[in-house]
């Protein structure tokens, strides 16, 4: 499924740090029930979530953010609003590129990092992507930052392609 973006959507993210996209058909009930096994990465769980975050999300935020090749950082459910501040202190990232917000009435909203929390709903689901020199680096304010080091990584590490997966223009 592919998204295509309109020249006056993209001029608003570019110019306001945020879009939305109305009705997104993304099963946000799915997502809910996939979060009962694992708040963090549940695209690793999930072969068709997986699919739609590489082919549907990432082109978007390749489009959005004007890169040649990102990484997904991780998804993530929230059932609780975060701390206020900007998106990109949530995660145990640096280099972040866009967070996409996705909530219940099936909007999607996409934030540039430095965005304000306060957009963010009291239950929703988020996608991160970074750059290409996404880094692990230790937040105190990110409750899943071990499961990311469970996975293999010291803090520095670049993002693999292996672990993180990349999505090119």
């Amino acid at each position: 499924m592919k998204t295509a973006l309109t020249a006056q959507q993209i001029t608003h993210y570019r110019s306001q740090g945020h879009v939305r996209f109305e009705n997104f058909p993304l099963n946000f009930d799915h997502l809910r029930e996939t979060a009962q096994k694992t708040k963090r990465d549940l695209w690793r769980f999930d072969p068709i979530l997986k699919k739609v975050i590489l082919q549907t999300l990432g082109p978007i935020a390749l489009e959005l953010t004007k890169s040649r090749a990102l990484h997904l950082a991780c998804d993530q459910w929230i059932d609780s609003p975060p701390l206020p501040g900007p998106m990109k202190n949530m995660f145990c990232f640096q280099n972040l590129a866009s967070v996409f917000v996705f909530s219940s009435g099936n909007i999607l909203d996409v934030y540039e990092p430095s965005s304000l929390t306060s957009g963010i709903p009291e239950e929703a689901y988020l996608v991160v992507f970074a750059k290409e020199n996404g880094v692990l680096v230790d937040n105190p304010k990110d409750p899943y930052t071990v499961q990311t080091r469970n996975l293999g990584y010291v803090y520095g590490d670049r993002l693999k392609n292996g672990l993180n997966p990349i999505v090119r223009a």
